[in-house]
């Protein structure tokens, strides 16, 4: 299936670029650890036509919190001690309530509005109610999502809505 939707991807670019028009490509976006669509008049040699196969290209194994990096992930301990990789979240203070611990190779504190701003982007459900353009369903759905609108190019019967202030992405009527 991946397969398939790639061909037809190739073949949707190609006919694009013999048509001299706009395509939609997927970059990584490094601060967010996600990729997102862009429309491109000319793809470049870090852009794919698939999600799936840009994050596999390009997806940071260390990185733990969604966002741009916040300098308000301050942390200490609950007895102050010394921060190390081995610190359980059990034992960790975040700077604020809006942050939440969380542990992979070193414990850390994240944004919980970054968090729900990615959600946003990626649920199948648009702010209107409408659905959300994507691809599988489910559990498996992807949204395909942009940082803003000029990013998009939106199917017929589909509006472009930046659904939060970090990513847009197109939606049917309700």
């Amino acid at each position: 299936m991946a397969r398939l939707v790639l061909l037809i991807a190739s073949f949707v670019f190609s006919t694009a670029l013999a048509a001299n028009k706009p395509v939609m490509v997927y970059v990584h976006d490094s601060d967010w650890n996600v990729c997102v669509a862009k429309k491109v008049a000319k793809i470049g040699q870090y852009d794919t036509l698939d999600r799936t196969h840009c994050e596999q290209k390009g997806m940071q194994m260390d990185r733990q919190c969604t966002g741009p990096y916040d300098p308000s992930e301050i942390m200490k301990t609950n007895d102050g001690s010394t921060i190390s990789p081995s610190t359980p979240c059990s034992n960790i203070i975040c700077h604020s309530s809006d942050h939440y611990c969380t542990h992979g190779m070193v414990p850390v504190c994240c944004n919980k509005k970054h968090d729900k701003a990615l959600e946003e982007a990626n649920a199948a459900k648009c702010p209107n109610g409408g659905k959300a353009a994507g691809v599988g369903s489910g559990s498996d759905f992807n949204a395909i999502f942009g940082r803003q609108c000029s990013d998009l190019i939106c199917g017929q019967g589909e509006k472009c809505v930046q659904v939060n202030q970090y990513f847009a992405k197109c939606c049917g009527s309700k």
